[in-house]
């Protein structure tokens, strides 16, 4: 299991897009960007889940790491978040018809060309 993979798993509940990492060898510094839809449940209240997931990746790592999180504008045009969205529900016993309804209705909705079900 790479470090990319430790990561999503570790945030499932925040509508993780992707995960990306670059390291800088004249700093010796990490930066990871977290493309996510839900920035907030990955930030934590006061900035805390962001201090935790810096604590652990630090630690896996052994150099510095800087985090930025990005908020994914749109999440209903990513085709990853609606089927993590679609899912979640039928994880939660909701009909799949209904399910799939509405997440085509808030793709409809969203200035996009039309698909069916």
């Amino acid at each position: 299991m790479t470090k990319s993979e430790k990561l999503s798993k570790n945030d499932l509940k925040a509508d993780q897009l992707s995960t990306e990492s670059k390291s800088n060898e004249q700093k010796n510094l990490i930066t990871v960007s977290i493309h996510t839809a839900k920035a907030g449940v990955v930030i934590g209240r006061g900035g805390a889940g962001v201090q935790e997931l810096k604590a652990q990746l630090e630690k896996m790592v052994s150099l510095p790491v800087r985090i930025n999180i990005e908020e994914v504008r749109r999440p209903e045009l990513s085709a990853k978040l609606v089927a993590e969205n679609i899912a979640r529900q039928l994880e939660r016993r909701i009909n799949f018809r209904r399910a799939v309804k509405m997440a085509l209705q808030k793709y409809n909705t969203s200035w996009c060309e039309r698909c069916s079900y």
